[in-house]
């Protein structure tokens, strides 16, 4: 015997472009918002706890960056300086590259002049 059955589902829809149709694939944990994978793009950042690591953190949407509740204060100002000491290791490798290509530079000059 054959038998129609409706299934509903349920479903998280994008806050943003709200199409049900496209899957959601960040939830922030402050407000709850959802978004697809192109409206992530524009609406969300990862933080991550860890320094060498770059995809291990919360999906968080800008709004609760720029203004987050009291009690998420002290985590937003935590993955701040985080953020601050990526950015000044990166700054550092960046320079001592550029201070490594001017040595190697030295060197080979140094190096023409003794043949």
């Amino acid at each position: 015997m054959k038998k129609v059955v409706t299934i509903t589902e349920e479903r998280n829809v994008c806050d943003y472009c709200e199409d049900e149709n496209k899957e959601t694939y960040g939830e922030c944990p402050i407000c709850g918002a959802h978004a697809c994978y192109e409206c992530k793009k524009d609406h969300f950042t990862e933080r991550t706890a860890e320094l060498h690591i770059s995809s291990s953190g919360n999906q968080f949407c800008y709004k609760c960056i720029a203004n987050p509740p009291k009690e998420f204060k002290k985590l937003m100002s935590l993955y701040d300086e985080m953020d601050a000491l990526k950015n000044r290791e990166t700054n550092f490798y960046e320079s001592e590259r550029k201070i490594q290509k001017i040595l190697e530079d030295k060197i080979r000059e140094e190096k023409k002049c003794l043949t």
